[in-house]
């Protein structure tokens, strides 16, 4: 027979695993770049104030889900995580994927 409980079960693993992820924080972060870079995005223009919650929220972190509805600066958003990433934090490798290839 067919148990509807395990999409659902294995739909739940992975929501847990991926949350446990995005609260790790990065291996070998330098707190002194950290703290520079945490001011830098104070400094950035063109942001709302959730925008630079989340780009301060994901400069020390493993993983960084940025969602939200259409025209809410998603993009932006994560490209700015990605150069704050590359330049400020000289994290490498980076990775960065979407469910839909228009936002990658």
């Amino acid at each position: 027979g067919v148990l509807v409980g395990e999409p659902m079960d294995e739909e739940e693993r992975i929501k847990r695993a991926t949350l446990a992820l995005a609260n790790e924080d990065a291996d070998g972060i330098d707190p002194d770049r950290l703290a520079e870079a945490k001011e830098m995005v104070k400094t950035l223009p063109d942001l709302s104030s959730a925008q630079r919650n989340a780009i301060t929220n994901a400069l020390s972190k493993r993983l960084t889900i940025v969602q939200g509805p259409p025209g809410t600066g998603k993009t932006h958003t994560s490209v700015r995580i990605l150069t704050m990433w590359a330049k400020q934090m000289r994290y490498t490798p980076l990775l960065a994927t979407s469910e839909c290839n228009i936002a990658v």
